[in-house]
């Protein structure tokens, strides 16, 4: 591939330019997170990269500093939105919220960018909106155009701006629904939403919002296709730097703990000043960007690591089989920085598409939730923020005397 740079190292904030960066977080080298490929091809996905998170003293951004080319992401790339438990009902809610918010109507035209299997522009699609989406993975995007969700098939970036803008013309809201984080050049990226906004247009993010993640010891949402972790002060001074203008937030639980901002290239729009306040208090309450929160974030990581270590090690003496529950990004690094892996005779999954296909590295084979006469003995549940519904869904697992183990927020054995 010419010119193709696998891996780039920062020196300074993408978003205020400082060179006053520490080192926050530093986990295991891992591989992709996504990539579960073949029996034949398995080998592909042992290479390693760095996973390191530095915080800027000056705005507070949050973000890996070696960054991971996205074609080598994307390439293999399966994940669909519609296997996220709860996404799409999730999403329904998401778009009448927004049309009511936002007072549009059936003339109003969506643009929702990495729009993934479709699942948001379906939702869109449901209360009469004209929307349309980009997404980078051509697998996933011919996913959603054979449905009829129409999908254009590439990454966010001046010249597909400029087509864009010629066959459609401006957009009156523009979403980015968990990708706003696997952002490469975040600035040209927002330059280019600016662009594509009419003149009272609206930019809605729902990302990942780290404070209420960290707050659950939930470090498995760092991973290489993840390059930045926002929190509402860091939002605010890169929107800021593009004119545009927060006017409300809210945060959620999904994934973990989510935040979702509406900024408007309104210079004049009214902004929910209360809500916003809230937030940023809370933030500054927490003091997220000083050093002192990361150390006692790390201690805390690697207690529930030994805890993990300690006990899995104790079962591998006593003969028990174990496999791991969940076939993921997060997964990639949970079980990379825990050092799980070869304590698990294979792993299984709910997503069919995975049956069969071989985890990152570990090489380990993801299975269905099925077991013949060689039953496990205990299931670690390394998608452990859906542990609610897997618990319920195979409750009949624990009849059979097949015990789970839940690793975070804090060990425990069911």
């Amino acid at each position: 591939m010419k010119n193709f740079e696998e891996i780039s190292k920062i020196t300074q904030c993408e978003i205020c330019k400082s060179k006053s960066i520490f080192k926050a977080l530093e986990f295991k080298s891992s591989p992709l997170g996504d990539i579960y490929l073949p029996w034949n091809k398995k080998h592909l996905s042992k290479k390693l990269y760095p996973l390191d998170l530095y915080n800027c003293t000056e705005c507070g951004f949050l973000s890996l500093i070696h960054k991971v080319n996205p074609k080598l992401s994307y390439t293999n790339y399966i994940y669909e939105s519609k296997t996220t438990v709860g996404l799409l009902s999730h999403y329904d809610d998401y778009a009448k919220n927004i049309y009511k918010k936002l007072n549009l109507s059936s003339n109003d035209k969506i643009l929702d960018i990495g729009s993934n299997d479709g699942s948001m522009l379906n939702s869109f699609k449901k209360i009469g909106l004209f929307a349309i989406g980009i997404e980078p993975a051509s697998e996933i995007a011919k996913l959603a155009n054979d449905q009829g969700l129409m999908t254009i098939n590439d990454y966010l970036n001046d010249k597909i701006r400029e087509k864009i803008l010629k066959k459609y013309g401006t957009f009156d809201v523009i979403t980015a629904n968990y990708v706003f984080a696997n952002i490469l050049n975040i600035n040209s990226f927002v330059k280019n939403t600016y662009k594509l906004l009419s003149k009272n247009g609206s930019f809605v993010i729902q990302t990942g919002y780290h404070p209420i993640q960290f707050k659950k010891n939930m470090f498995d949402y760092i991973y290489h296709e993840h390059f930045s972790y926002f929190s509402l002060n860091n939002l605010i001074n890169l929107m800021s730097k593009h004119k545009l203008k927060l006017v409300d937030v809210d945060t959620n639980s999904k994934k973990g703990g989510s935040i979702r901002v509406i900024f408007s290239k309104n210079k004049k729009a009214k902004s929910n000043k209360l809500k916003i306040n809230k937030v940023l208090h809370y933030e500054k309450k927490h003091k997220i960007n000083d050093k002192s929160y990361f150390v006692n974030f790390e201690k805390r990581l690697l207690k529930l690591k030994n805890k993990s270590l300690s006990m899995l090690e104790k079962l591998k003496k006593e003969k028990k089989r174990i496999v791991g529950f969940g076939a993921s990004h997060s997964v990639s690094t949970l079980s990379y920085h825990f050092e799980l892996n070869k304590f698990f005779d294979y792993l299984i999954d709910d997503n069919k598409k995975k049956h069969g296909l071989y985890s990152p590295g570990s090489n380990l084979i993801v299975k269905p939730v099925k077991f013949d006469h060689k039953k496990p003995d205990y299931i670690y549940i390394l998608a452990w923020q859906h542990q609610k519904t897997i618990l319920e869904k195979y409750k009949y697992l624990k009849k059979q005397g097949i015990k789970f183990i839940v690793p975070l927020p804090s060990l425990k054995v069911i």
